[in-house]
This record gives C-alpha cells, sequence and structure tokens, in this order.
C-alpha cells in the first residue's frame, strides 16, 4: 500500500498538496483537481476490507444526496488502495478550531459566535428533520465546522453511520480520541451509549464554551463529569447574559431538557441581526474607551475666559559653598567609586546567577502559558507545565540566595498549577472508573489511570491502580496480532497478514503489552474466540465458559507473547469477522477482533 506523501496522485485524479490534518480515522490533505482544474479537500480513510469499504459507500450515497448551505457536502466519494474517501469543497480559512483561543469579550467577536450557533444550528435542524431517517453527526466539534470564504460556518463529516464508525474503529484498532470525549453528553457514557439527536446538541454547547474561554467544559471530560454531579459552567465576564443562556440550554444534563435545533437557530438569528445593527450604529474604532487618558494640558489655563499665563520665578543666587557641604562631595564621590568598583568586579556567584536570568524568565514564562492552556483534552501542555516548574524550582535552589529579588517566582506559579494538575488528574481517574463500571473496559481504564498519575501522585488513585493491575495481569496490551499456523507452531501466514478461510488452520493471537510489575510473575489467561454467529468455540479440553487456557510469564516493560492457538489440522474458519476475548480473574481483560476472509 503506498504511504500518502506531497505529490501522490490518488485515482490518476487527485494530486495530494498540503497535508492539513488527521483524525482517529483519516487524515485530511489540500489536493489540486486535474479534471476540474481546482483544489479540493480529500479525507482519506484508514485502509477497510471489502465489506467495510462496500458499507462505507453505500453510507455516503445517502450523504452525497443532502444539500444545505451550512453542510459541506461530498463532491465525489470512491476507494483507493482499499481505503475509502471524499472531496469537498476546499475552505482556505480552515475550520473554527483556528478561533480557539483568540476571541476575546467584544461585539465583533460576540457576533461571530452568535453567526457560529447560527450556521452550525441551521445544519444540524436539517440533519435531524430528514425524513424517514433523521441523520445524527454524533461528532459536533470546532474541528468539524469549516469556514468558507464569505464567513460562513459549514458542518462537515456528517453522514457517517454508527455501523460504519464501528467498523471503522474496528479495523483501525483504535478507540476514540481522548479529544472527541470532550464533545459528548452524559448519555453517550452508559452501558449501551446511543446517539441521539440531542447529544449534537450537547456537543454544540460544549464548542460555544470552547469558543468563548479558549478551553473545554468539565476539563475536557464531557458529560461524564455532568453526570457524576459537576456544576455548569459559566462564560466569564464580557460575554452577555444570553450566550451563556444558551450554552446553559445545550449542556443541559438531560437530553429531553435540551433546546432544539431549529429553535437555537431561531434564536441565533436574530442575534445575530442585533449586532449588526449595533456594529453599524457604532464602528469599533468609534466606541468610547473609558480606559483613555485625558490630554495633558499646556503651559497656559483658561480661567473665565481669559489666558492665564504660569508666571516663573526669578532664580535665587548662588550661596557659597560651606566647608561641610565639601565634605559631603568627598563622601558622595567614594561611595560612587565603591559603586563602580563594585559593579564591574561582582562576585563570580552573582555572575553565574545573572547568566541564568534569561533562561529562567523562558521558564517562569512558559510554566505560565501551559498552566493556562492545559485541561483534560490537553495533558500535553500540563506536563510542559510540570516539567518548567521543576526547572524553575531547580535554578532557584541554585541562585534565590544569590539574587532573592530575581529568583522568586515559584511560589506564585505553583498553586494554580497544582489547582489544575489536581482536577485533570482526578477527572481522568474518574474517566477510568467509568471505563470499568459502564463499558467494562481495563486496557482503557489503565491508560487513564496512568495518566492521571503522570500529572498529580495522588494516593487514592495509586491504590485504585494498583487494585486495576492486579485485575488486568498487571499487563496493559497494546495490540494483539494473529497468524495463520500449523498445530506444531509452524507459521504459515505471518503475525499480521491477510487470514484466508481456505488455508487458515490455527487462529494464534500474539500479544504486545507493558508489563505493570516490578518482577516476573506467572498467570493463567483464558482465551475466548467468539465465531461471527456469536457462538464461542470450544473442544472437549475447554475450561468451561472458554476456547483454552494459556499460562505465561508476565514481564516488566514491552513485551510480546503468543497464545497458542485454537483450530484444526484441516481449514475450519469459516469468512467474518471472530471476536477474541482475553480474561483474567473471570474479567476480559481485553477484546480485539479479526476479519476472515
Amino acid at each position: 500500500m503506498e504511504e500518502t506523501r506531497k505529490g501522490i496522485i490518488i485515482n490518476n485524479r487527485f494530486t495530494l498538496e498540503e497535508y492539513k490534518g488527521s483524525g482517529t480515522f483519516g487524515e485530511v490533505w489540500r489536493a489540486s483537481d486535474s479534471q476540474n482544474k481546482t483544489d479540493v479537500a480529500i479525507k482519506i480513510y484508514i485502509s477497510l476490507n471489502r465489506q467495510g469499504c462496500d458499507e462505507f459507500l453505500e453510507e455516503y450515497k445517502i450523504a452525497s444526496g443532502l444539500i444545505h448551505k451550512n453542510l459541506l457536502v461530498t463532491e465525489q466519494y470512491d476507494v483507493w488502495q482499499s481505503r475509502p474517501y471524499l472531496t469537498m469543497k476546499y475552505c482556505a480559512k480552515g475550520s473554527v478550531a483556528n478561533l480557539v483561543g483568540k476571541l476575546k469579550p467584544s461585539m465583533e467577536n460576540e457576533r461571530l459566535i452568535w453567526a457560529f450557533i447560527r450556521d452550525v444550528s441551521s445544519g444540524l435542524a436539517y440533519l435531524h428533520n430528514l425524513e424517514p431517517d433523521p441523520i445524527v453527526h454524533q461528532d459536533i466539534k470546532p474541528d468539524n465546522v469549516l469556514i468558507d470564504s464569505d464567513g460562513t460556518f459549514m458542518i462537515t463529516d456528517f453522514g457517517i453511520s454508527k455501523k460504519v464508525r464501528n467498523t471503522l474503529r474496528s479495523q483501525s484498532k483504535r478507540a476514540v480520541e481522548a479529544g472527541a470525549t470532550a464533545y459528548m453528553g452524559p448519555e453517550r457514557f452508559s452501558k449501551q451509549p446511543t446517539p441521539i439527536l440531542a447529544s449534537d446538541i450537547w456537543s454544540l454547547g460544549a464548542s460555544i464554551y470552547e469558543l468563548a474561554e479558549g478551553e473545554l467544559p468539565f476539563s475536557g471530560m464531557g458529560g461524564i463529569m455532568l453526570k457524576n454531579g459537576a456544576e455548569m459552567p459559566d462564560l466569564e465576564g464580557g460575554w452577555s447574559e444570553d450566550l451563556n443562556d444558551i450554552m446553559h440550554r445545550c449542556l443541559e444534563k438531560e437530553p429531553w431538557k435540551r433546546v432544539k435545533a431549529h429553535e437555537i437557530e431561531q434564536i441565533a438569528a436574530k442575534k445575530v441581526t442585533y449586532y449588526d445593527d449595533q456594529l453599524k450604529r457604532h464602528p469599533v474604532d468609534s466606541i468610547y474607551d473609558p480606559r483613555a487618558t485625558q490630554r495633558q494640558g499646556s503651559s497656559t489655563s483658561s480661567v473665565n475666559g481669559t489666558v492665564k499665563k504660569e508666571v516663573s520665578k526669578p532664580e535665587s543666587k548662588p550661596k557659597r559653598k560651606s566647608i561641610n557641604t565639601l565634605w559631603y562631595s568627598i563622601v558622595t564621590i567614594a561611595a560612587c567609586l565603591i559603586i563602580y568598583f563594585g559593579f564591574f568586579h561582582e562576585s563570580a556567584e552573582l555572575k553565574e546567577a545573572k547568566s541564568h536570568n534569561e533562561t529562567y524568565t523562558n521558564l517562569v514564562s512558559q510554566c505560565s502559558k501551559y498552566t493556562k492552556q492545559g485541561d483534560g483534552n490537553n495533558t500535553q501542555a500540563l506536563l510542559n507545565a510540570k516539567q518548567s516548574y521543576s526547572e524553575i524550582v531547580g535554578l532557584e535552589k541554585e541562585y534565590a540566595s544569590i539574587q532573592p529579588e530575581f529568583y522568586n517566582k515559584a511560589a506564585q506559579l505553583k498553586e494554580p498549577l497544582d489547582s489544575k494538575l489536581s482536577e485533570v488528574a482526578n477527572a481522568w481517574a474518574e474517566a477510568a472508573r467509568m471505563q470499568i463500571e459502564n463499558l467494562g473496559d481495563y486496557q482503557k481504564a489503565i491508560e487513564f489511570y496512568q495518566l492521571a498519575l503522570s500529572l498529580w501522585n495522588d494516593e487514592s488513585i495509586t491504590q485504585e491502580f494498583e487494585n486495576v493491575k492486579k485485575n488486568t495481569a498487571y499487563m496493559y496490551i497494546t495490540d494483539c496480532k494473529f497468524a495463520n499456523t500449523t498445530k506444531d507452531s509452524k507459521i504459515i501466514d505471518d503475525y499480521g497478514a491477510t487470514l484466508y478461510s481456505k488455508k487458515l488452520l490455527y487462529l494464534c493471537p500474539k500479544l504486545y503489552y507493558k508489563g505493570l510489575l516490578q518482577e516476573s510473575e506467572y498467570k493463567d489467561l483464558y482465551i475466548k474466540i467468539i465465531n461471527p454467529d456469536g457462538s464461542v468455540k470450544k473442544g472437549a479440553t475447554s475450561p468451561a465458559g472458554y476456547s483454552y487456557k494459556e499460562s505465561i510469564w508476565v514481564s516488566p516493560g514491552s513485551n510480546n507473547i503468543g497464545l497458542g492457538g485454537w483450530g484444526n489440522d484441516t481449514p475450519n474458519y469459516e469468512k467474518g469477522t471472530y471476536t477474541v476475548e482475553i480474561w483474567y480473574n473471570k474479567k476480559a481483560i481485553y477484546t480485539t477482533t479479526v476479519q476472515v476472509i
């Protein structure tokens, strides 16, 4: 399969010109269309098998027929080297994500956010009112709203059904991006999460908050926090009460309480008209600024209509210097000489301290910036802030006693950083608990606990994580690949190769994992191989409820290990998708799928 890169030509028509970004299931490029002689946006999805490609194209037959001024409709869809792709109008202004963090409260920016709300809700109202089958977008966020050349906001990435999303997710072996959870309402975190029309409204509310505040609500953890008792966030001062109100109505915990898309559109359209009128009446440049200082007066002033000139006093004649004055002068000169020589002959320690002043200043600036940027969706910024703070503390230990008036910023940086680290760490720990309680996903819970503890070393979170590690055989499983082997483990088709039903004898999984323990330990794993029809493959020697048992050594660090295999000396696997579950201590600790064609 050819790797996507600049200059590659897709199906003899679209030449990739500029990489624009990537998401959970694909990447976006600006491409030149040799047929129409224009630039287009092309989204190239992950590689799918034949069935997956067929399902994808079938879905887009429906989506391609949708026409609305606020939908960036698909112009062409096809498959290139087993990778479905879509082409759309190219929007040079990019996505709304480019505006995040750049909008401060003002009449112009308030009008812009209301225009965003109006356009997105208009597109959603169209999708939600389609008959006989309304479309739930499922992924409304600033990244998926583009800005046309005339400033119109246009929704992209609509029309992908839950079925196709599941196909993409299973065949990519990737979970939903952490960032996606930030826009998911409380109902999306249940054991059987089903996106509904109101889910799109919650996502819009989260996007409104992000645009206005420059950060995500609920520390980027989404509706799971609201579900667990978090308070509804407010927009900071400067934004209107109406904007705060519409955001609240979108973020309602209960789906049935949320405002409908067409209602939002009507409200937002009126607000845009209002701000257009206000901006015409009061152009930004003419708005009175109460912070402006008065111009200083001249050397003349007016009193009762007449001009009064300042009268200068005559200079007094100099007096003779006394002998005391002479002594004062000598002392002053001596002091200046001492200061002069002290300045040019300062201690080596002070010179060393001053040589690090610029580094220290930069670290303080970085720590403050990263602390402000960091949240549950941008944990890397918080990790960067921690690193900067650690270096600041190190410099202060070294030089604060020499230059105390300069090396003294750590204390004021610590409180806001610790507060945010603790808040976000606890949010990720809560997300880890919900992964176990609601979804039974221990591997994702391990990932979340590790992230929480990398931010904040909390004793209770550490103990929770220890219990989870025990329940998962101390294995953080990152991948599983399959091979076709003989009974005596001779490889026919290597791990990761395409598996064919006509030649598959023994299906052998290999786990890639990180051992979360100090010394190797012996563990018993139980494996379920589940047929496409849902039945479990079993034999005469199979443990109750499982296909087979495998005893392994779990070792510290990054490792991989084969788990034997299941099959027969003659081909016995039918075509289809098989689910493979790894169990330990009566818990499913890892689940994946494998395609046999």
